[in-house]
């Protein structure tokens, strides 16, 4: 994965707290990840975070859990 100029070899084992795939234990994979999603979000326009809140527009349940 690289962002901008940065290459960065991203590990889930290492990078992800706890297996948790938005909790990230370094700022290079942070980096690298924010880039990646903001290319998914700009080709789909919507992003939803697997871990947390809802998980589409009709969530209610999951927006109320977020608050």
């Amino acid at each position: 994965m690289k962002c901008g100029t940065l290459e960065y070899i991203f590990d889930p084992k290492i990078d992800c707290y706890n297996g948790i795939s938005t909790i990230l234990t370094s700022e290079e994979a942070a980096l690298v990840v924010a880039e990646k999603l903001y290319n998914e979000i700009e080709k789909d326009g919507e992003f939803f975070d697997p871990d947390f809140g809802p998980q589409s527009q009709d969530d209610i349940e999951g927006s109320y859990k977020a608050m």
